[in-house]
């Protein structure tokens, strides 16, 4: 599992090389510690040191050792939760295959552009996890945590869109909305 995470984020740092940003990758399975399923420790030093210097650190889902079960698997969100708690971000940005959230997936017919936690009340019950196997809960658990995020760190918001689209993630570092935008209001 770790190395077919690790090989998506080796293909995600050389694009975002390739397209000029000084992407450094930060691999949870290196310097982070849970227990029972939620991070415990993480030595987010270096990852500061990177940003002081100019550097876009780049984080994804990884497996990780486990003090209560061995290992588990930390969701990108789940390690973006930890995250933004200790650095504050405006904006987290969540690239996948999808232009972003759908009301109903899979049909997507119905593109929801915005999500606030005042809209989630009533998209709830229409969001799906995933049509592939996601241990970590899909686009459902995905929507869920972002706006935990936003709604507990005022300023921040969340964005989630597709990676595979042309131009999407560099529309995404300069600040447009090319997905679903999870937000206080």
């Amino acid at each position: 599992m770790w190395q077919a995470a690790r090989a998506l984020n080796q293909i995600v740092a050389e694009a975002l090389s390739t397209a000029g940003l000084p992407v450094i990758a930060f691999p949870p399975s290196a310097a982070t510690l849970a227990q029972n399923g939620k991070v415990s420790r993480w030595d987010i030093q270096p990852m500061r040191a990177a940003l002081s210097a100019g550097l876009l650190p780049l984080v994804n889902g990884d497996v990780v050792f486990d003090t209560l079960l061995g290992g588990t698997i930390l969701s990108t969100e789940d390690l973006f939760s930890y995250l933004a708690h200790q650095l504050w971000p405006q904006r987290i940005l969540l690239a996948g295959l999808e232009k972003g959230v759908w009301v109903d997936y899979p049909v997507c017919s119905q593109f929801i552009s915005a999500i606030t936690p005042q809209s989630y009340l009533l998209l709830a019950a229409s969001l799906a996890g995933s049509a592939a196997v996601d241990v970590t809960g899909g686009m459902a658990q995905k929507v869920k945590s972002m706006l935990a995020l936003v709604e507990t760190l005022p300023g921040t918001e969340a964005l989630i869109f597709s990676g595979s689209r042309p131009g999407q993630v560099r529309q995404a570092l300069l600040g447009e909305v090319p997905g679903t935008l999870i937000c206080q209001a």
